[in-house]
């Protein structure tokens, strides 16, 4: 087991020597490429149009006369917030799938790694 040990650290840090975390530009264009570009994509362009909307009516909220325009008005700022929010956490939650499952293929290299290291004489 103190065999093991000192192999399973060392070929972490060479792991992590050779292959840094990407930036987040990078890690954010990688949601674009998978199965679910098309649903990334729409969160985006639906994230996007919310935000505007979201704008719009507390402008447009401010320049209401009477209380029931103001409520509606309301409403929209209230449904836009919801809505970009829930565009962002999905965003997020892709980028972090996206980070875990790298993560896990390093392990899987560790792993296949040291299995050749313990099979050398």
């Amino acid at each position: 087991m103190n065999e093991l040990d000192p192999r399973t650290r060392k070929a972490s840090m060479i792991d992590m020597e050779e292959t840094g975390e990407p930036p987040l530009w990078s890690q954010f264009m990688e949601l674009f490429r998978g199965r679910l570009r098309w649903i990334n994509g729409l969160t985006l362009i639906g994230t996007l149009a919310f935000a505007v909307f979201t704008v719009v009516s507390a402008v447009y909220f401010f320049r209401a006369e009477g209380i029931r325009e103001m409520i509606a008005w309301a409403s929209g700022f209230g449904l836009g917030l919801i809505s970009v929010t829930a565009g962002r956490i999905w965003i997020w939650i892709q980028v972090h799938r996206n980070t875990i499952l790298r993560e896990v293929k390093r392990l899987e290299l560790q792993i296949a790694r040291l299995s050749d290291e313990l099979k050398k004489p």
